[in-house]
């Protein structure tokens, strides 16, 4: 019997509750038709399809991985709660079918979660055939590992470590280059999916190889949001918090796991410091994770290891993995091609290599092609080449146990000379050009991208023929070690040069549309990292504003912040007009991560500033750029009631984006919006002074105004995914705040729909942070005022719950909002007849409202009289007469 534990349940308000429907569901939603998924799926008929989607068949098991791995493929963007709600109706819809029934265990969903979660984490996603109906595949696809051999006490050492009384909560695999770290990983992960219940979950995480660089504050930031996607809730506040309250959100998260959990981190060398020795920010998570209470076992793969002693021990197991016995080298050797030479030969080159299967790989291949190290004493003559024969494979490897340079000193010296050789030797002038661009480059290429650096596709070729690019079917990218050598033989001006040309690639590669939807905020990050390195921060900053949230979820945020902070410290950035913009503009945008509080007065000043440059032409804005100080400065404006010069900033701002009102609908929409923003605004505060004859018209206008705004963006037809996105999102905004000005102005019937639709927009990831909180509770408050009480109670559930996650997880601006939902709690409290505990609530929360929010304190103090009449004599009698 299973346990319910390992079941999803779907939570409430999601569009589809069967698996047909929420497929049709998630290819509207992108504008996909189903012609585009049959396109990666051979073997299905659109009539089979068809049936799926209708509900009449369920899919096979074997089918679910293909399915998913075509909706990415024809471009569905795939959430981690898509995730999660695809595989629970999908084993619902399986496991109900009357005939041909299948029921798998949940070791093969657990197999089969792992497997679409990497999906997802792996920008670099491989297509492959998928499975035609009617026809059982074997299990779900994972990392090959029935290659490996030999370390079978070792490996035993470490499952054993895992279990028993005391289990082990940290385990370090250490061990050198080309030793096989991320293989044994791998090998754990199979191990444990395979094993009898209970077993754990496994989560695997894959840190960037630490020869780019090693800044282990941005590692431990991507580690974080990859537990917190997988794991936690989906929030965006998390994302701006102070580290140390990320890092109790990753904890709890942890401490309330229902099942144990191993956590497979490879690449862990992020967790030192340039000297060796722990990062302090690393040193902090591991010192809680250690204490805590929580039944995970984090299992760290890792080149370097200083030892662990700061306490815990106990909970603490180091194992340096062993090389391979000459046995097993031999063994290793044999199957890759060198099986006709002597055994003793083998066993010996074992040895001399130290037993490292990276270097064991290298040797089979100079043996079987010796023309790789250029030099006529270690080739042979074409006639004894074109045999290949046991003799002449024998004679090149007992050449190479003569090279004691190849041979000799650590890895890293053995595999230096070998890959400066390939490099100086085997690749023509072109491919080598290539090879040093590529080395620059932190991201997979896709062909958009690869065209701008590499003119021809034979190049590629040459360097996939060296063996210097991973085995990726659709990115190209050279392998870690290989790049560092490179990197290291580049002068300034060649970096210079190959940054040059990776920006112009980055920018076509987001630009055409190629990209999958983690691999955009990946290069808008790393567009913004080359322009903070060349010193143009107005370009950084111009990227930043429109589309940085999406590098931001993804965990750049602190790092381009440091970056930032670092690189305009070391320069005069305000000498000119541009570079005095791009410094306030980053500063601005940035500011939140680094946990530095922002003067608004100062910035107010600066940005009136940077506005006066702008009109007098000294400097010129992109005009999704020039909106980000117009807003800035209005709200700085509103917030000391100052509204006439708010409004003057606006005119102004609209004013000189007149031209680009007519060709780019998002600024048109952005300035109608901001008009919007300032009459609500301003009519909440004519309502606190009791002034009311403008205040009907006035919100009628806001009304206009942000359906006029939601029209020009849902009748929008955008041909790039990138501008798509940020449509998307900011249609999600809008239509919120139409929904909610509609219920405040006694419309709530018609506010139901926009809020519905921002919220469908705000769960698929399309909004800022804590705008999901406020469309659940605008949600509520229009039922509320429907009289759909019990639906409104529900939601204001919703609201509460993301209001106090984003609060918990350190952000002050979150603390503050939570006061405006007990506001909302009260309210609909009041509405219920309970009377006590609205009261309470109101009362707690009308002094702790922010001033820009005044409207709830408005509201708070309505509310006395309210709940006064409902507790007279006269309302009771009323309400026995209604009963009678």
């Amino acid at each position: 019997m299973r346990s319910s534990e390992y079941y999803l349940t779907p939570t409430v308000g999601q569009a589809a509750v069967h698996f047909g429907p929420f497929l049709k569901m998630l290819r509207h939603r992108h504008g996909v038709r189903q012609v585009h998924i049959l396109a990666h799926l051979p073997g299905w008929t659109q009539a089979n399809y068809s049936r799926v989607e209708t509900n009449e068949i369920a899919p096979a098991f074997d089918q679910l991985a293909p399915l998913y791995r075509a909706l990415r493929l024809a471009g569905v963007e795939l959430t981690p709660r898509d995730r999660q709600q695809f595989l629970t109706l999908a084993r619902l819809r399986i496991e109900v079918k009357k005939t041909c029934r299948e029921l798998k265990t949940d070791q093969e969903w657990d197999a089969l979660r792992l497997e679409l979660s990497r999906t997802n984490q792996d920008p670099h996603d491989r297509q492959s055939p998928a499975t035609p109906l009617g026809y059982h595949a074997s299990t779900p696809r994972l990392l090959e590992t029935r290659h490996l051999l030999g370390r079978e006490d070792w490996l035993s050492s470490v499952i054993t470590s895992l279990h028993g009384s005391l289990p082990k909560k940290l385990v370090v695999l250490q061990g050198p280059i080309g030793i096989g770290k991320s293989s044994e990983l791998h090998r754990l992960a199979v191990h444990f999916l395979s094993a009898e219940p209970p077993r754990p979950q496994v989560l695997f995480c894959e840190l960037a190889a630490v020869e780019r660089g090693n800044d282990p504050e941005s590692a431990l930031d991507l580690f974080l949001g990859t537990l917190l996607a997988e794991l936690g809730p989906l929030d965006d506040a998390i994302q701006v918090a102070a580290r140390e309250e990320r890092i109790n959100a990753a904890l709890g998260c942890l401490e309330k796991g229902a099942r144990p959990l191993l956590l497979l981190l490879d690449n862990a060398e992020h967790l030192l410091d340039e000297r060796g020795s722990f990062a302090s920010c690393w040193g902090q998570f591991l010192a809680k994770f250690l204490r805590c209470q929580h039944r995970t076992t984090l299992v760290l793969a890792t080149k370097d290891w200083p030892g662990w002693f700061e306490g815990e021990r106990l909970f603490l197991a180091e194992r340096t993995i062993p090389p391979l016995s000459a046995e097993e080298g031999a063994t290793l050797l044999q199957l890759l091609g060198l099986a006709s030479v002597p055994l003793e030969y083998l066993r010996q080159v074992s040895e001399e290599t130290g037993g490292i299967p990276l270097c064991l790989e290298w040797v089979a291949s100079l043996v079987q092609e010796p023309m790789w190290l250029d030099r006529w004493d270690d080739s042979d003559d074409p006639d004894e080449r074109a045999s290949s024969g046991d003799d002449a494979l024998t004679r090149r490897l007992l050449r190479l146990l003569d090279d004691t340079a190849l041979f000799g000193g650590p890895l890293a010296a053995r595999l230096t000379p070998l890959l400066e050789r390939l490099m100086e030797k085997r690749l023509s002038a072109e491919a080598f050009q290539v090879l040093c661009t590529l080395a620059l480059t932190a991201l997979p290429l896709s062909k958009p991208a690869l065209q701008v650096v590499c003119p021809r596709p034979s190049l590629l070729n040459e360097l996939r023929s060296a063996s210097l690019l991973a085995a990726y079917s659709q990115r190209t990218q050279v392998l870690p070690m290989v790049a560092a050598v490179v990197r290291s033989r580049l002068s300034a001006e060649q970096r210079h040069q190959g940054e040059e040309r990776l920006t112009e690639a980055y920018r076509r590669w987001l630009h055409e549309g190629k990209a999958g939807e983690r691999e955009m905020g990946a290069i808008v990050a790393e567009l913004a990292v080359l322009s903070l390195k060349h010193q143009r921060f107005l370009d950084a900053a111009e990227l930043l504003i429109p589309y940085g949230w999406m590098s931001y979820n993804l965990g750049y945020g602190p790092r381009l912040a440091r970056l930032a902070s670092e690189v305009m410290h070391q320069c005069d950035w305000g000498l000119t007009g541009e570079g005095e913009c791009g410094g306030l503009l980053l500063s601005s945008v940035l500011t939140p991560f680094l946990g530095n509080s922002v003067d608004a007065e100062k910035q107010a000043a600066d940005f009136q500033r940077m506005l006066a440059l702008a009109a007098q032409g000294r400097v010129a804005l992109q005009p999704a750029t020039e909106m980000h100080p117009i807003h800035l400065l209005m709200v700085y404006h509103m917030n000391s009631r100052h509204f006439e010069e708010a409004q003057a900033v606006l005119e102004a701002g609209t004013a000189r984006l007149e031209p680009y009102r007519q060709s780019q609908v998002e600024v048109h929409a952005s300035l109608l919006a901001h008009r919007g923003m300032l009459l609500a605004k301003w009519s909440n505060d004519l309502e606190e002074q009791g002034s009311m004859v403008r205040v009907p018209s006035m919100r009628e206008e806001v009304i206009a105004l942000y359906r006029q705004c939601c029209t020009f963006l849902s009748t929008c037809s955008e041909a790039s995914p990138l501008k798509s996105h940020l449509l998307k999102k900011r249609l999600s905004a809008y239509l919120n705040s139409l929904g909610y000005h509609l219920t405040r102005n006694g419309r709530a019937p018609e506010a139901l729909a926009p809020l519905e639709q921002s919220i469908e927009l705000g769960e698929e990831g399309y909004c800022n942070y804590g705008a999901l909180a406020a469309a659940y509770g605008d949600k509520s408050q229009a039922l509320m005022e429907l009289g759909r009480l019990e639906e409104a109670l529900l939601f204001d559930e919703k609201a509460m719950t993301e209001a106090l996650r984003s609060a918990e997880s350190g952000d002050a601006l979150s603390q503050d909002e939570v006061w405006v939902y007990r506001v909302n709690r009260g309210r609909l409290y009041l509405r219920l007849g309970r009377l006590d505990e609205a009261e309470q609530l109101l009362r707690e929360a009308e002094p702790r409202i922010h001033p820009r929010r005044s409207v709830y304190r408005l509201f708070a103090r309505e509310a006395p009289t309210e709940i006064k009449r409902r507790r007279s004599p006269t309302a009771h009698e009323q309400e026995a007469d209604r009963s009678s």
